[in-house]
């Protein structure tokens, strides 16, 4: 049986990654682990049983170095979607207006690194 879900993201500012996720979307931080490197991996809530684990790029490159350009796409669902793009359009380079595709709500944003995700009613 499954329990839970971790994503792992591989990004250049791990702190900074961290920090959109909790500002932008409410995660908070479970864990904070440095690396063998000295780099930082932290590991988000974003809600219960599901968690981005942010790595350092330059961590993955050289210990995995077949997975580092491996991004998912996410979609994301949540009750008030309003208040998640107003909230988002203060820490994302790129928020996208909200649009209606089949009678679902949504919208995609990019983190500060550019990798997009989509938010959906």
């Amino acid at each position: 049986m499954l329990k839970e879900l971790e994503i792992m993201l591989y990004v250049k500012d791990v702190a900074g990654s961290a920090a959109f996720w909790q500002e932008g979307l409410g995660g908070k931080i479970i864990s904070q682990q440095t690396m063998p490197d000295d780099s930082l991996q932290v590991t988000v809530e974003l809600f219960e049983a599901v968690h981005l684990v942010l790595f350092d790029r330059n961590f993955i490159e050289k210990y995995s170095p077949e997975v580092v350009d491996n991004v998912p796409s996410l979609l994301l669902k949540v009750t008030d979607l309003d208040n998640y793009h107003e909230r988002l359009q203060k820490l994302s380079p790129t928020v996208n207006p909200i649009t209606d595709q089949g009678g679902r709500r949504l919208f995609n944003f990019a983190d500060p690194e550019n990798n997009y995700f989509v938010l959906s009613e």
